[in-house]
């Protein structure tokens, strides 16, 4: 569920931050897809528990079970429904397993680096001017 609520949290700050710089540090794509994984194993995980729904076993389950309740309500027949969507949760997670690598697993690491270095201007600065003072310092005798 913790992913859920950071998947919408990310999308939020996303529409918040639409019109300014740090647009560049959002990953919408990944987000959505990373949203649509999680929430498809909520769905296979309330078809799965949908027979046995009763069992006191479920109860740590709270979201599949609420799924669950829903889908009783709606009258879902699980041996036509669970197969399809079992399916679609595997594909899209080892698609998703595929694509963060290939896509965006160095924005991973880059982006709150760099954050954390442009956040630190006067500190970049003094390091400049260290690093470029004593390279443009006259050659001299060493001592």
């Amino acid at each position: 569920m913790m992913i859920v609520v950071g998947c919408l949290l990310a999308l939020g700050w996303r529409v918040a931050v639409n019109a300014t710089p740090d647009r560049r540090y959002s990953d919408t794509p990944t987000t959505l897809f990373l949203l649509f994984v999680v929430l498809s194993g909520f769905v296979v995980e309330g078809l799965r528990i949908l027979s046995t729904v009763t069992d006191p076993v479920h109860r740590a389950e709270f979201v599949g079970l609420a799924i669950a309740h829903l889908f009783e309500r709606a009258d879902v027949v699980v041996e036509s429904a669970y197969e399809p969507w079992w399916y679609i949760h595997v594909i899209a997670a080892s698609a998703f397993i595929a694509y963060v690598p290939v896509m965006r697993l160095i924005h991973t690491c880059a982006t709150p680096l760099g954050r954390l270095a442009n956040s630190q201007k006067e500190m970049m600065a003094a390091r400049k001017k260290g690093v470029l003072g004593a390279m443009l310092r006259p050659a001299g005798p060493r001592q």
